[in-house]
């Protein structure tokens, strides 16, 4: 498959991802946040913040493995969501929509 075509399978799918976690973010009630984390050496890190409406008061930062991105960890994170946890799922660097180079 050329480059361009995957680039656009990619881009369609996550638009498609982000509908459905807004949808489901304003069904169960969760403050969803595209948030950008910038590390000490500028490089760019997209996550996703995700806070219950009664929230317990934790955090859980959910870390993807290797060629893998934040959207590996969502599930993890409705769980914990439906706990009372509120949740960060980063795309490492260079993963998903992250710069950076891979360390």
């Amino acid at each position: 498959m050329p480059a361009h075509h995957s680039i656009l399978l990619y881009l369609s799918i996550a638009l498609a991802v982000l509908y459905l976690l807004g949808t489901v973010a304003q069904q169960n009630s969760v403050d969803f946040r595209d948030v950008e984390l910038v590390t000490q050496d500028g490089a760019s890190l997209s996550a996703w913040f995700m806070r219950p409406q009664e929230a317990n008061g934790n955090v859980v930062i959910l870390l993807h493995g290797v060629s893998d991105n934040r959207l590996g960890m969502y599930g993890y994170g409705r769980w914990l969501l439906q706990n009372h946890y509120s949740v960060l799922l980063p795309d490492a660097r260079h993963h998903g929509n992250s710069g950076g180079l891979t360390t």
